[in-house]
């Protein structure tokens, strides 16, 4: 299903007193996204998951592959989906425990990979290595990579959102193994129609030897780096703003797929921070009121 255009919707006047009553904290982080999926590929071969407000991962399992580069999530969420650049695999794999399955063969020798769906509801791989890098069309059903074309630079993490003026294919990549004399590293934007990358600035911030990069619901694009920086990125300059800085703990990952991006399509739901007990009071006492409201305008119905 392709990627559609932010749809802006009117709020309920029960739900604006619940963000009044809640206060500005609630809504100003209203659309920061949690939850993000990453593979230790450099490292114990586990899926984990990445808490991208506080930099913290937490183990799932392991994929049960040697070396799963690259994670995109399904339109609508159905699927978790990775490739092994190890066997040239497509895979799927279960968010609950990590495991991952084959899917099939992608019949081409690939290395770090990104991988993302775009707006036409194609599957897409971008590819580091062998040289020339290229960009591949992945079937789902049997995991076969179709050659799009070259993309001119090495590619190591893969995005796909609704198109924009930056980037009319919505396919945006992350630059690899950036050469030492054009450091820092670049946002790319692909087309789909030949593979060519054309750049659309320098990260600044951050230099990625491998990474990978996604779009929350909400459009803003987060990035991570197999030092282990967690970082923000402008889509429309490429400029990146580190979030949480290198980390042991964090190192040795190179993809990233958020649960609240390709997943919830856009708008995103509000989500409500844990509440305390005046913030419950205070609902408290809005839903006395909702009540109250409704009560007397049923009488004044009969």
């Amino acid at each position: 299903m392709p990627l559609s255009a932010p749809k802006r919707t009117a709020l309920p006047a029960g739900c604006l007193l619940l963000l009044a009553a809640f206060g500005p904290a609630a809504a100003a982080d209203g659309f920061t996204p949690q939850t993000a999926y990453t593979v230790r590929s450099d490292g114990d071969d586990a899926l984990y998951t990445l808490d991208l407000r506080t930099g913290e991962t937490r183990r799932l399992g392991p994929t049960g592959f040697a070396d799963v580069e690259s994670l995109a999530f399904s339109p609508g969420c159905g699927t978790l989906f990775g490739v092994d650049d190890v066997r040239d695999e497509l895979v799927r794999c279960d968010r609950r425990t990590g495991a991952c399955a084959a899917v099939g063969p992608l019949r081409v020798d690939v290395t770090d990979t990104g991988l993302a769906f775009a707006n036409d509801g194609k599957l897409y791989m971008s590819t580091d290595a062998p040289k020339p890098s290229r960009l591949y069309q992945i079937d789902l059903v049997s995991g076969r990579a179709d050659l799009t074309g070259n993309q001119g630079v090495e590619i190591t993490g893969l995005t796909g959102r609704y198109p924009t003026g930056d980037c009319p294919s919505g396919l945006y990549g992350l630059e690899g193994d950036a050469d030492p004399a054009k450091k820092p590293g670049r946002l790319f934007c692909l087309d789909t129609a030949n593979g060519a990358a054309r750049a659309i600035g320098r990260l600044g911030a951050v230099n990625p030897v491998d990474g990978g990069i996604e779009f929350s619901g909400a459009g803003a694009l987060w990035g991570l780096d197999d030092l282990g920086n967690v970082f923000a990125v402008n889509a429309a300059t490429g400029r990146a703003s580190v979030v949480h800085r290198a980390d042991a703990a964090r190192r040795g990952f190179e993809s990233l797929a958020i649960d609240d991006g390709s997943c919830s399509g856009l708008p995103v739901p509000l989500e409500v921070p844990a509440a305390g007990p005046a913030a419950l009071a205070a609902l408290a006492a809005v839903l006395a009121a909702l009540g109250a409201l409704l009560l007397q305008r049923r009488r004044a119905a009969g």
